[in-house]
């Protein structure tokens, strides 16, 4: 599966998720909502992506 595949997938769900959380129907959002985050984070992982900033020391 490519990276942009993957992007989409997570897009399509959150989309999804939206669509439940204006019909009310807040633990179906919730869970696609998490659903997309598990994805984009197994996605970044899997393509090596840095998901938090380098943290800066002052």
């Amino acid at each position: 599966m490519q990276k942009i595949e993957i992007e989409k997938i997570v897009q399509a769900r959150i989309e999804d998720a939206e669509v439940l959380y204006k019909a009310s129907l807040f633990d179906g959002s919730v869970y696609l909502c998490g659903y997309a985050m598990e994805l984009g984070l197994k996605q970044a992982r899997f393509f090596s992506v840095r998901v938090l900033p380098e943290q800066k020391s002052f």
